[in-house]
């Protein structure tokens, strides 16, 4: 069990993938933050768009 533990200790490839995991929780925050922000900006400026029409000739 102590060499188990040892062995986990000193593994460097098990960090990297911890940080990984933080670059893409923080990426994914990111993204979430952003299309909350879109989903409550965009309807409101799409109705604030004038629509004109010409008669057809």
């Amino acid at each position: 069990m102590a060499t188990l533990l040892f062995r986990f200790a000193t593994d460097k490839t098990a960090i990297s993938k911890v940080e990984y995991g933080f670059v893409a929780a923080t990426i994914a925050l990111g993204l979430i933050g952003a299309l909350a922000t879109l989903k409550t900006t965009l309807p409101a400026s799409t109705t604030s768009v004038p629509v004109t029409a010409r008669p057809a000739h």
